[in-house]
């Protein structure tokens, strides 16, 4: 998707801005914490000043933290047999 994206706004740095960013919402919103914040990321690359981005690269980033240790938690919960 990039790669077309890409080539049909060459020059027009705000449209290939506004397409990552877009997509990192919808992402996001699915609950696709790491592909989100890939997007975040991607679209700071183009736009490294947009604190719109920079905020929700975080927020997806500490998504991902929380998901992935809440997940931990219920296996090591599960693993002492405090869960059945």
């Amino acid at each position: 998707m990039y790669v077309w994206i890409a080539g049909f706004c060459e020059g027009n740095r705000q449209l290939i801005y506004l397409s990552r960013y877009n997509s990192g919402i919808i992402r996001f919103t699915n609950g696709g914490f790491a592909e989100a914040a890939s997007d975040f990321k991607r679209a700071l690359e183009v736009d490294g000043s947009r604190v719109d981005a920079k905020l929700n690269f975080e927020l997806s980033v500490l998504s991902l933290m929380r998901e992935r240790e809440s997940a931990h938690v219920r296996a090591t919960r599960r693993y002492n047999g405090w869960i059945t």
